[in-house]
């Protein structure tokens, strides 16, 4: 009996706090129903994030692999012109042992011309300053003597002072040849008329006024004075010339013969043939 009581007050006491067991075992399972909930949008979120950041890394990888590729490119073009100029530096040395190696077989044909030169220094100022002025005058050889005189001094060789002087002397005596020799041939051909017009016998009026006539030409006072003075600048040919007139003028007989010798001594070669 007192088992049944027991039973019963059991019974009894499960069937007063069932309902609030049973209460509270729903309100546990919602908040286990919205704890997984909540979990599960966290998990999501997380997710969202890490899909993000892989998105973002991707991203940065195809920006890395663009500017990969940009460099790789940047580096062979690079590599090229390295290339070409180590091509064009091999290019310009070896050009330039080319020119080195010209401009030393130049000098060599440079220091030879120069030792010929100085060996035809003085056939130069010999043949074409000091000859011609100690023949007849010659329009030719002088103009070929003056024109050979300027070619030489263009060289770009040192010329001996020989030829400079020599030069600086006789090149303006060689221009002016013709000028001075035409002086003299009119002067002598004047005097001879007056010669000829007195029976071909020099008067001593005569003889003093062809002898001032003689020394006031300019050639005298310019050139034939100062002939035996350095630098011994006058013509050697119309030199001779005078001091023939000056014996001829001297002479008490007939001077037809030597006047006319003298004249036709002094007169230009290409007047008369070439002798």
């Amino acid at each position: 009996m007192k088992t049944v009581i027991n039973i019963l007050k059991t019974a009894l006491l499960l069937a007063a706090t069932l309902p609030c067991a049973m209460a509270q075992a729903q309100e546990a399972a919602k908040d286990s129903a919205k704890t997984k909930e909540t979990e599960n949008e966290a998990m999501e979120t997380v997710i969202k994030v890490y899909q993000k950041q892989l998105d973002e890394r991707d991203k940065q990888i195809e920006s890395l692999k663009a500017v990969e590729t940009k460099l790789n490119d940047s580096i062979a073009t690079l590599n090229k012109l390295l290339a070409k100029q180590e091509a064009d530096t091999k290019q310009q040395l070896k050009a330039s042992a080319g020119t080195e190696e010209k401009m030393n077989s130049l000098k060599a044909k440079y220091d030879e011309l120069a030792c010929a030169v100085s060996t035809l220094d003085g056939i130069v100022y010999k043949n074409c300053l000091l000859y011609p002025l100690e023949t007849r005058y010659d329009y030719k050889l002088i103009a070929d003597a003056v024109r050979a005189v300027n070619s030489f001094s263009q060289l770009p060789t040192a010329k001996s002072p020989e030829f400079e002087q020599y030069k600086k002397t006789y090149l303006p005596l060689l221009k002016r040849y013709g000028e001075y020799n035409e002086e003299l041939r009119s002067f002598f051909a004047q005097c001879f008329e007056f010669i000829k017009a007195k029976n071909n016998i020099v008067g001593d009026g005569h003889r003093d006024k062809f002898t001032r006539e003689l020394e006031a030409l300019p050639y005298y006072q310019k050139c034939y004075k100062g002939r035996n003075n350095p630098p011994y600048s006058s013509i050697v040919y119309l030199d001779e010339a005078i001091n023939k007139f000056k014996a001829i003028i001297a002479k008490t007989g007939d001077v037809s013969k030597e006047m006319e010798e003298l004249i036709k001594s002094i007169e230009p070669k290409q007047n008369t043939n070439g002798q």
